[in-house]
């Protein structure tokens, strides 16, 4: 019942999803991978339906935020 804000990747992201408790995502974009970047999501999650809320842009970067779709 509280809002809690987790940073990572998907060693992060991954177990929360296959959970469900996951009700909303900011996903941050660069334009720049350093190294091979990190995956965000793996290919063993089930599929979860999320909304596009709002796209901000800051310079170069995309903020996507996403909101759970309710069935």
């Amino acid at each position: 019942d509280k809002n809690i804000w987790i940073i990572g990747g998907n060693t992060i992201l991954a177990p929360l999803l296959d959970a469900g408790l996951a009700d909303g995502m900011v996903i941050q974009i660069a334009p720049v991978l350093l190294g091979a970047g990190v995956p965000l999501f793996a290919q063993g999650e089930a599929l979860r339906r999320f909304r596009l809320e709002e796209v901000k842009k800051y310079g170069q970067f995309a903020e996507l935020v996403c909101v759970r779709e309710r069935t």
